[in-house]
């Protein structure tokens, strides 16, 4: 099975798409190299085009979720942002929903805070001596930083108090870097 192009598949649906990306996956056929991130970025223009009805962009929104892992260059934290990112989206334009895992605030969060490498409080400890880290410490704060900034916009919908919580320490984290 040949794979198309991104550019050429500006007039499928993302049920055709995802259709594809299935058919790769079973029958062992590689991708080419950058396809998904490109896939993604397509993906992520057609859910926030306005003139399309809302179905089809949360679809292309699920679709851009499941590339992102396929696509982000860093891995681990890197991608954990960009998932966040995405499902930040789909939550603020297309209302919380406790069915689709890509919407439920709790859901999201509960999954981002298991997926962080290091604990938040010895974050805290590091946060203040931010200037005098090596620079691999550094950029692994400010990862963490990214992977804050979209789960905090969901903490108004998170309805489980320890998960309250624990964004709480992560908003303290936060307020401690530069």
């Amino acid at each position: 099975m040949p794979i198309p192009e991104v550019s050429e598949l500006a007039g499928w649906s993302p049920q055709q798409v995802t259709a594809l990306l299935r058919e790769a996956d079973d029958h062992g056929t590689g991708l080419p190299d950058g396809w998904c991130s490109t896939l993604r970025s397509f993906a992520v223009g057609k859910m926030q085009r306005r003139d399309l009805p809302a179905p089809e962009r949360l679809a292309w929104g699920h679709l851009a979720l499941a590339v992102s892992a396929r696509s982000a260059p860093t891995g681990g934290l890197g991608r954990l942002a960009d998932r966040l990112h995405l499902n930040a989206y789909l939550i603020k334009h297309f209302g919380a929903d406790r069915d689709d895992p890509d919407r439920a605030p709790d859901h999201v969060a509960a999954n981002a805070l298991a997926m962080l490498e290091r604990p938040v409080s010895e974050l805290k400890e590091l946060a203040p001596r931010f200037y005098d880290l090596n620079p691999g410490e550094m950029l692994m704060l400010r990862r963490y930083q990214n992977v804050a900034a979209p789960l905090l916009t969901l903490a108004p919908l998170i309805e489980d108090e320890d998960l309250h919580g624990r964004l709480a320490d992560l908003a303290d984290l936060v307020a401690l870097l530069p």
